[in-house]
């Protein structure tokens, strides 16, 4: 287990959405497709259809494939995203809409923050400071605007933010892990995989963060409360 191996939590990691943030752009979507289907005589199967299909536009194949390019190649903009999306779900919304509507639906989790500021505060039996980082599968410009809304700047500095789209590999992919390694190895050369602790809410995401040598739990904020959170830290030896 954990707790025999002499090594000590100094890195805590947090996935964006589903952990630190919401997830993007579900929330929107839905909340959009109640505006569709109130023009005309239409009946309720038409109604429930129209809105379906806007509801849940972002699992279309050709939407799927958009956020695969968005989250990793650098080259792939956020108007071509939305354009891909507005066609595939038909859409009455332009790219600019789209753009401040999804800007609009972005929460960050504050009892999450609060607890990775703690963290932060924290020390090892050693006592060496603790680490805190971000790694999302996410596009840069997404991203950072999910960081003008929260303080999360404050708690989290950008040496150890990590996002997908930059690096451009993704997790599960090894090669995410191993960019995330290069920024710790800046800040504390020598860190071994098991002194991180990585935070997720795809449980494909922990069994390769596990794979590569982490220590990682499932967590997701949206049927979770930080409670969870707190008692994952506490199992791998960091009181807060």
């Amino acid at each position: 287990s954990y707790m025999e191996e002499a090594s000590e939590v100094v890195f805590v990691f947090f996935d964006g959405g589903g952990v630190l943030f919401n997830g993007i752009p579900r929330p929107m979507l839905q909340k959009l497709a109640l505006s569709y289907g109130n023009d005309g005589n239409l009946e309720e199967y038409q109604i429930q259809q129209i809105r379906e299909r806007v509801a849940t536009a972002n699992h279309l194949p050709e939407v799927r494939d958009a956020w695969h390019q968005l989250k990793t190649n650098p080259a792939y903009t956020e108007q071509m995203y939305w354009e891909t999306l507005i066609s595939a779900a038909s859409l009455k919304e332009n790219v600019e809409q789209c753009k401040q509507l999804v800007r609009e639906s972005m929460l960050v989790h504050p009892d999450v923050l609060r607890l990775a500021d703690a963290v932060a505060r924290s020390t090892t039996e050693s006592g060496e400071r603790r680490q805190i980082g971000i790694l999302s599968n996410h596009a840069t410009d997404w991203f950072g605007s999910y960081l003008q809304k929260g303080d999360v700047l404050q708690v989290f500095s950008l040496p150890l933010i990590v996002v997908s789209q930059e690096v451009r590999c993704a997790k599960p992919d090894f090669m995410v892990f191993q960019a995330v390694m290069e920024k710790i190895f800046a800040v504390r050369p020598n860190t071994k995989p098991s002194e991180v602790l990585f935070f997720d809410d795809k449980q494909a995401n922990i069994d390769a963060a596990r794979s590569f040598g982490w220590r990682a739990e499932l967590f997701n904020n949206e049927n979770q409360g930080a409670d969870v959170l707190q008692q994952h830290l506490f199992n791998h030896g960091i009181m807060l």
